[in-house]
């Protein structure tokens, strides 16, 4: 994990608030341990504003990740990749429907040192 020195180094370069770094980290970080697992590749497609953004813009920081799966989730199934030891992961808010599975919030302890969700 990045160091809170190294963290801050990088918010005073690209001039953004220290906490939303954090969390773009964060962000990151669950995308590279999501599609680290072969399963997850093929079944989560990444979208939205945040994809847009990480994958070609690169000039925004977000605060969500989301998702279509290709079909069915589970949260058991799920939750390894998202309750990473190294930041904490905790699963807070989820929701299930009879086709989707929505995790509202997801929190974590990042460089910061500081309790903290996404």
């Amino acid at each position: 994990m990045i160091t809170r020195r190294e963290l801050r180094q990088q918010a005073m370069r690209q001039g953004v608030a220290l906490g939303a770094l954090e969390k773009d980290y964060i962000l990151t970080l669950i995308l590279r341990y999501l599609y680290a697992d072969e399963a997850w590749c093929e079944t989560l497609v990444f979208k939205g504003g945040t994809a847009l953004h990480k994958l070609y813009l690169g000039r925004r920081l977000s605060l969500d990740l989301d998702f279509t799966a290709l079909g069915p989730i589970s949260l058991e199934a799920i939750r390894p990749a998202l309750e990473i030891p190294e930041i904490q992961g905790q699963i807070k808010d989820v929701h299930q429907y009879h086709d989707a599975l929505t995790i509202d919030r997801l929190g974590f302890v990042g460089p910061l040192q500081h309790p903290n969700s996404i």
